[in-house]
């Protein structure tokens, strides 16, 4: 990877942004984002995937936990 997530605090309600960039690749590779080994719901409003970046909006204590990023 280009870039890795770095570690991000934030107080409740705020917005926590991690990044990511995969190596470049043919076919361009997919990110995939998980949350404590579990891929994160798309469905789920408050995450949004934009360009390698994980976007949280606005952040609950339950969403603390550890997130990876792996290119597929």
């Amino acid at each position: 990877f280009d870039v890795q997530p770095s570690d991000v605090v934030v107080a409740e309600g705020e917005v926590a942004v991690f990044n990511c960039v995969p190596p470049k690749g043919h076919p361009e590779p997919d990110v995939i984002w998980k949350k404590d080994g579990v891929p994160i719901n798309n469905t789920d409003h408050h995450f949004t995937e934009l360009s390698g970046k994980l976007v949280i909006a606005p952040t609950e204590k339950n969403q603390s936990g550890s997130y990876i990023c792996l290119a597929r």
